[in-house]
């Protein structure tokens, strides 16, 4: 089996949709937001998009599925939730993508003396994150034609601790600066892994 090379990539702040609904979703608000908080929330656009250096790695991988395994080139993983994602596939892009660490201090600036602001910012910086994941994906699209809903670490069956396999395989520490704790957490904080099945029939 065979694997790609290494793709890094990065985008501006102007490059990437930061979704209201997405941020909204995130602090567990409704749809609408009064005077005070749009003020805030503005103020928080601004200074994350100003904060904001989104990089991330791409690789790919040929992939075999036989439920419940799906075998890559560089590992072999029980999961029949990512088996059925991957089934039609021979291919798939996997990628590790960051806000970037300048967020992380931003977050831990406003904690400690403005709670609410951090909270805004946290909802905004991952909202910005799905932003760029979603610039990634429709990239992937127009390279390779139709492909399957992106997959991450943790979802379904799919075990968090394959992070480890797919930031090793992309190298991300190294050409993303995306790191992973003892406890499978990703850092910088505002970082995102994910698996892109590539479809075998273009339609």
């Amino acid at each position: 089996m065979t694997a790609g090379v290494y793709e890094p990539f990065s985008f501006g702040a102007d490059e990437i949709v930061i979704s209201p609904r997405e941020y909204m979703r995130y602090m567990g608000a409704g749809t609408e937001s009064d005077g005070a908080l749009t003020a805030l929330i503005d103020e928080c656009l601004g200074e994350v998009k100003d904060a904001l250096r989104i990089r991330g790695v791409t690789r790919t991988s040929d992939v075999e599925t036989c439920a419940p395994a799906v075998r890559f080139s560089f590992c072999e993983i029980e999961s029949r939730s990512l088996s059925k994602n991957l089934s039609g596939c021979s291919s798939a892009v996997l990628f590790a993508i960051t806000a970037g660490a300048g967020i992380d201090r931003l977050i831990s600036k406003y904690s400690a003396v403005s709670p609410s602001r951090a909270l805004v910012i946290d909802a905004v910086a991952s909202a910005a994150v799905e932003g760029a994941a979603n610039k990634l994906n429709a990239l992937v699209k127009e390279r390779f034609g139709k492909t399957k809903p992106r997959f991450s670490p943790g979802f379904g069956d799919l075990p968090l601790d394959f992070q480890r396999d797919l930031l090793s395989f992309t190298d991300a520490g190294r050409r993303a600066g995306v790191l992973l704790t003892e406890s499978m957490m990703l850092t910088p904080m505002k970082s995102t892994t994910a698996i892109i099945g590539i479809c075998e029939e273009q339609k």
